[in-house]
């Protein structure tokens, strides 16, 4: 009799089971009993760095996250709607030598019914270090010069002078540009259109091209030259005079002495 009576609760026991699997598979997660169970909406917006930089500070829905390796990050979200106005970056200095701006946000069409994935356009700019070369391969004090100019391959003309000529400058080293499959970072280069020194030009306008991301110092060749003078008296040929005076291209004068010998070498002079 008694294992009689043990046989009839069986299919209340299997039936419990049953409706257990059968909320699970709603979208539920059963813990202890189907009273305890919790609903889960979780989804997953995909941030892209273009270019492609670990370390960039972002928010999302005012939280803060930062881009990881290849800049990457998914974050997890319940909302996937007008995800590209709830992301905002900040211009920040990520590294020593470079910094970063926001250029825009956009939408990538590719993603899961789940997904989202954000593609942020970045500029990206470098601490350049400019450095000017004699003839002689040794560097020329910054104060000897007026002005830098540059153009760069986004049609853009700056020019350095005063204090930027004594200390590294912030140039654009790629900025977002349409590419087949996306997005990509456009490399930025520049010529040098001139350089300025008493009123003459010492580079060949366009010549040399550099960029800011394969180099973080350019050392530019200039163009000087030397000058002896000798003063002597034309007819009798002996020294005469005790200095001589010069004017540059700026209408600038220097007056040079001469000495015993009455000879005298300049260099490092502009064309």
């Amino acid at each position: 009799m008694t294992p009689h009576r043990s046989s009839r609760r069986w299919p209340l026991r299997l039936l419990g089971v049953a409706a257990a699997v059968v909320l699970a598979g709603a979208g539920t997660v059963a813990v202890d009993s189907p009273a305890n169970a919790v609903t889960t909406n979780q989804r997953m917006v995909t941030v892209q760095m273009v270019p492609e930089l670990p370390g960039v500070a972002f928010t999302f829905d005012n939280q803060p996250y930062s881009s990881g390796p290849g800049g990457i990050f998914n974050v997890p979200t319940n909302n996937l709607v007008d995800t590209a106005s709830r992301l905002a970056v900040p211009t920040q200095q990520i590294y020593p030598t470079i910094k970063v701006s926001l250029d825009r946000v956009t939408n990538s069409p590719v993603h899961g019914v789940f997904t989202r994935s954000l593609v942020v356009e970045l500029d990206e700019q470098r601490y350049v270090t400019i450095q000017l070369m004699t003839p002689k391969q040794s560097l020329l004090a910054s104060g000897s010069v007026s002005s830098i100019t540059l153009n760069d391959t986004l049609g853009r003309t700056i020019t350095l002078s005063g204090k930027e000529l004594s200390h590294p400058v912030w140039l654009a080293a790629s900025e977002p540009a349409r590419v087949r499959g996306g997005v990509g970072g456009r490399v930025v280069t520049y010529s040098v259109k001139s350089v300025i020194m008493r009123g003459s030009n010492v580079v060949n306008s366009g010549q040399q091209h550099f960029t800011a991301n394969s180099s973080i110092t350019w050392q530019i060749p200039v163009i000087l030259y030397s000058l002896t003078i000798e003063a002597n008296e034309l007819l009798a040929g002996a020294p005469a005079g005790s200095s001589v005076q010069l004017t540059f291209p700026d209408h600038s004068k220097e007056v040079i002495p001469l000495g015993r010998a009455h000879r005298v070498v300049l260099t490092d002079l502009p064309r």
